[in-house]
């Protein structure tokens, strides 16, 4: 069996340009490196690979020394098992909530973690979008789902004089003094989000994290033990995913895991959530153009498989 797989790896080596037909005559020595690189693109081209599809979806050959392969969703798709049932885990984050309209930043997306064993068959995948501003609170984002795991979107900012909304991860309190949205909502166990943080006078609070609630200085980041999927797929920033937005003035820093941004209304102007992590957008003030608030980021869904 030694033998087969050593020819598999030279003729793969020869396809890619790893070598050329001289160096393979002249006996060649394939480095630990290329026979990485030889496996992912055997497992790329494998059959499982091909039994799943999805729109806006990208398939993964990483996480061969864990031995887990991955699938990203960044929009709605399906996942489809053919064959025999296959066990997987699933994280789900739903879309950032949007920052207030001269107030708090807006909620992290929440997040969920499950396992099912599923059958043959075909498996919707719902990515939930980003909040978008307003002329008060920041909207809430839309959940997103896969197999019955729902990640509720993070709840808006808090405009002028107004609490934060809730959500998966609450608002950050608006400008005055208010409360910050109520996170892990509706509630999970474990929790899929934190509140936002209170405010008391000028400015705005930032927006509650999936790992911890937002304050008046900053919003809360994303929760932490999740990182390997972050690094084995390129997604989320920070390797978190659901970071609370930054609010107006002294909240404006954002949570890692995607957060935008607050403006402080001189140097910094308001930033989106990022894309693909659930992220809420950073709060903005109400004089127009470039200061005013901005959206949560979209979420995602990412599920993995045992190769």
């Amino acid at each position: 069996m030694r033998k087969y797989m050593k020819n598999i790896f030279f003729c793969v080596a020869l396809a890619v340009g790893l070598i050329n037909s001289e160096a393979f005559a002249a006996k060649p020595v394939i480095t630990k490196k290329d026979q990485e690189k030889i496996s992912n693109l055997i497992y790329m081209a494998s059959p499982v690979v091909s039994t799943l599809a999805g729109s806006s979806a990208k398939a993964f050959g990483f996480g061969r020394q864990s031995g887990w392969c991955y699938q990203v969703f960044t929009g709605d798709g399906n996942f489809v098992v053919s064959g025999v049932a296959k066990y997987v885990e699933c994280l789900v984050v739903g879309g950032g909530g949007a920052g207030g309209f001269h107030g708090g930043g807006g909620g992290g997306g929440g997040f969920v973690i499950g396992s099912a064993l599923l059958t043959p068959g075909t498996y919707a995948v719902v990515v939930g979008g980003g909040g978008a501003p307003t002329t008060g609170n920041g909207g809430n984002g839309s959940p997103s789902s896969f197999y019955g795991f729902v990640a509720t979107g993070g709840g808006g900012g808090g405009g002028n004089l107004s609490n934060g909304s809730s959500g998966g991860c609450g608002g950050g309190g608006g400008w005055g003094t208010t409360s910050g949205g109520s996170g892990n909502m509706p509630s999970t166990s474990p929790a899929q989000g934190y509140n936002g943080g209170n405010h008391a006078g000028t400015g705005g609070s930032g927006g509650g994290g999936t790992g911890e609630a937002g304050t008046n200085s900053k919003g809360g980041d994303g929760r932490s033990g999740y990182e390997e999927w972050a690094i084995e797929t390129g997604t989320g920033h920070g390797n978190k995913y659901g970071g609370g937005g930054g609010g107006v003035w002294g909240g404006l820093t954002p949570g890692v895991g995607g957060g935008g941004r607050g403006t402080d209304g001189s140097v910094f102007y308001a930033d989106p959530g990022v894309a693909n992590t659930g992220g809420g957008g950073g709060g903005g003030l109400d004089w127009g153009g470039v200061w005013l608030p901005k959206a949560g980021g979209k979420g995602i869904v990412v599920i993995r498989w045992r190769s």
